[in-house]
């Protein structure tokens, strides 16, 4: 992602990875992402269409609609 001013971050910290918050949540272009992992340190992570990098180091997925979980079982 190339531009981090349109991110919107929970206030909910998990914790920290190599001195950067990670927020529980963060909200981008009207979706929501959950945090899921860290970067490896190789960097080397291919990510998938519903996941965000954030900080070059962070990845969120992105949350699923509750009302198409429900329908889905």
């Amino acid at each position: 992602m190339e531009d981090s001013s349109q991110v919107t971050l929970s206030d909910d910290i998990l914790g920290r990875f190599q001195d950067l918050p990670i927020n529980a949540r963060v909200e981008y272009q009207g979706q929501r992402f959950v945090f899921e992992r860290a970067m490896p340190p190789s960097g080397q992570w291919p990510l998938s269409e519903s996941q965000l990098l954030l900080a070059g180091r962070l990845i969120y997925q992105q949350e699923k609609d509750p009302l198409d979980q429900a329908s889905a079982s």
